[in-house]
């Protein structure tokens, strides 16, 4: 989350001055290309009642992914630095004054609150009714493949209508998909149909979500006070999850 706080304004100062949304699109369909094959190669690795050795191997290679990423960005362009004239607390309150940044904020951390509160069960049940944890990290890709199947759709979409209508179909559809809880099947394999159809509706909404979303926080956020804003958002949204 540290580091949300420049990624953010990377993604602003290399997205201005027009449509974002095909980029997004582009972006994530690759991230979410590589996160099918990341998760069908851990789902194979982990297998069933894996040792700890292998979640060591997996959490290793995860690591240095994320030096490998660290490194890489270096090459991407960002706009002039000025460094600040006040001190954080300030520049915080600063960032909080801003009407659209405290709308951005109330929205992101009530959804943050509610994925927080149930997300980590699904796992638990998943594997309480007898589900290995190498199918139960497939399904990550799964959801991804949801994803990117639609993500083209949905950028073309927030082009042409903006975020707000985006946000709502996925919001409201994602709650409506927790109804798909309540007819839950005991077999496996229809547990593991069930859980693939949910994985699947479920990356579809989400990818529609992400892309409404990230035009909101992007447009919400002033190019002026970009680390204070996204600091701010980020700090605040994280700490409702800590919370939860």
């Amino acid at each position: 989350h540290t580091g949300q706080t420049a990624w953010w304004p990377l993604l602003q100062d290399n997205t201005s001055g027009g449509p974002v949304e095909e980029f997004f699109a582009r972006m994530r369909s690759r991230y979410l290309l590589m996160n099918v094959g990341v998760a069908v190669a851990v789902a194979l690795f982990m297998g069933r009642n894996p040792p700890d050795w292998r979640f060591m191997v997996t959490f290793l290679w995860g690591a240095g992914a994320l030096v490998a990423g660290g490194a890489s960005v270096r090459r991407v362009a960002e706009m002039p630095f000025c460094p600040p004239e006040i001190g954080l607390p300030q520049r915080l309150w600063r960032a909080a004054a801003v009407p659209s940044i405290r709308r951005y904020i109330t929205f992101a951390a009530a959804r943050a609150f509610v994925l927080v509160l149930f997300v980590p069960f699904w796992v638990m049940i998943l594997k309480s009714r007898g589900l290995s944890e190498g199918f139960i990290v497939w399904l990550a890709a799964v959801a991804a493949l949801g994803n990117v199947a639609f993500v083209r759709r949905w950028g073309r979409f927030v082009n042409r209508f903006n975020f707000r209508p985006a946000l709502t179909i996925c919001l409201l559809g994602e709650a409506a998909l927790a109804l798909a809880w309540l007819l839950l099947p005991s077999g496996e394999g229809s547990l593991k149909i069930w859980a693939i159809l949910f994985h699947a509706a479920w990356g579809v909404l989400e990818g529609g979500y992400l892309m409404g979303w990230t035009r909101a926080m992007l447009g919400s956020v002033p190019s002026t006070i970009q680390a204070d804003g996204f600091a701010l958002a980020t700090f605040l949204c994280s700490g409702i999850g800590a919370l939860t």
